[in-house]
């Protein structure tokens, strides 16, 4: 009697618990490849027009890590929005005007 209760507790959690997993594991991987795509095109097109420089300034830039550089900005961008989409599926909808409700005891 007792196990058929505790059993019936867990079940009642798995379905929504296993549901909100799949769902933030799925947009979190949609929004990161995509963004992951976008930052690479880019990434890519700031880097033919990098190569399209005068030789002197592509050697001065290329000792200051220019290229590293614009890869470490590119990889920041695409995981800091990966971060923002999957904080924003934790997130509660409130109407727009109301802020937060007062805690009365």
């Amino acid at each position: 009697m007792m196990w058929g209760t505790i059993l019936t507790f867990i079940f009642s959690i798995a379905g929504p618990l296993v549901f909100t997993i799949i769902r933030i594991i799925g947009v979190s991987a949609v929004t990161f490849l995509g963004m992951n795509l976008a930052v690479g095109f880019a990434v890519d097109y700031m880097l033919d027009n990098y190569n399209g420089l005068p030789s002197q300034l592509l050697g001065l830039m290329d000792l200051c890590g220019a290229n590293s550089g614009l890869v470490m900005i590119g990889a920041t961008m695409s995981s800091v929005a990966t971060f923002k989409a999957v904080n924003r599926l934790n997130s509660v909808w409130r109407a727009p005007g109301s802020g937060p409700k007062p805690w009365n005891a």
